[in-house]
């Protein structure tokens, strides 16, 4: 399924501007907003499921009305195997991984340390797909890791408890990420990325559902309060459907390489978000290693001959 659209390097327009930056600024809420809602008692598996669930049904409607639903379908069919894998490691472990996490872990901490998540990549590029590490992507990787492991430790202080395993769940939510952008790598040969990023949703909430039963959602739902129901909205809502859409159209007519920087904003507003709505606390120690660990990811994708696909593999993720 092609895009309709080549991009160009025309300059960006103030619209073009203002849809990525939206998108980037819902991205950034969805951490917070997760946190409230388990923080106010829906499970994690629950959570997910409901939040995709009804993000689903306007995708599904974006599709029919474009007329895209059957090309999709039929990209479903062919290559099942393949969007089965991308659901599992792009959605549904990601998400359940990093919902577990954010119980104990604090929203700003989970949105940087899924920042991280491009050095995985690149790592498992090397083991995989046997890609050269230039001299960049080895000191970007190198920074990024130890910012992360700096994170997670919160400066190798403390090694157990739940604060530690929440870090560490939100980390392996990161490295499920960077296996489905290796698969991504495959599936971009073919496909173009909203296809692949809308048949990664509609394969992986089933899943979720299976370990939502675990949960015993039919008797826990109905507790939801009106408040958390209206979080769940905006996380479907705006997250999932709206800032995907717009993402994406900017993406038709642009190259992605020169909008994947916005891509770092996400922790700054989910920190801001956090702080300033919610009333999070933020250590001095954790905005330094959130600056180690950008920098890391902005200096490993900065070789010229990969920094496309590795913006595009980027691109393709989302809270």
């Amino acid at each position: 399924m092609a895009e309709d659209a080549v991009p160009t390097n025309q300059p960006m327009s103030h619209s073009a501007w203002s849809a990525l930056l939206f998108a980037v600024f819902c991205w950034g809420l969805s951490f917070p907003l997760l946190k409230e809602a388990l923080d106010g008692g829906i499970l994690p598996a629950t959570l997910a499921v409901l939040r995709y669930a009804i993000g689903l049904i306007p995708l599904i409607l974006y599709l029919v009305i474009k007329r895209d639903l059957k090309p999709m379908m039929k990209a479903l069919r062919d290559d099942w195997q393949l969007f089965l894998a991308l659901g599992l490691v792009g959605i549904t472990f990601p998400n359940l991984l990093q919902n577990y996490g954010m119980v104990s872990a604090l929203a700003h901490v989970s949105s940087i340390i899924q920042a991280s998540g491009p050095v995985f990549t690149i790592i498992l590029a090397m083991i995989f797909l046997h890609e050269r590490l230039g001299r960049f992507k080895i000191i970007g990787t190198v920074l990024a890791i130890i910012g992360t492991l700096l994170l997670v430790t919160e400066g190798g202080v403390i090694l157990s408890g739940s604060t530690f395993l929440g870090n560490l769940l939100v980390l392996l939510s990161a490295i499920s990420y960077a296996f489905s952008s290796i698969l991504s790598k495959k599936s971009l040969e073919r496909y173009d990325p909203l296809t692949v990023a809308i048949l990664s949703i509609l394969v992986g909430t089933p899943f979720m559902a299976i370990f939502c039963i675990i949960e015993n959602p039919v008797e826990q739902i109905p507790k939801i309060s009106g408040y958390l129901w209206f979080i769940v909205l905006i996380l479907a809502m705006l997250p999932g459907v709206i800032a995907l859409l717009l993402w994406f159209s900017v993406l038709k007519t642009r190259e992605v390489s020169r909008v994947i920087l916005f891509i770092y904003l996400i922790p700054v507003f989910a920190t801001a978000i956090a702080f300033f709505v919610f009333g999070e606390a933020i250590k001095v120690t954790t905005v330094l290693f959130a600056l180690i660990i950008i920098c890391g990811v902005a200096i490993a994708q900065y070789e010229y001959k990969k920094k496309k696909e590795d913006a595009t593999i980027t691109a393709l993720r989302h809270p």
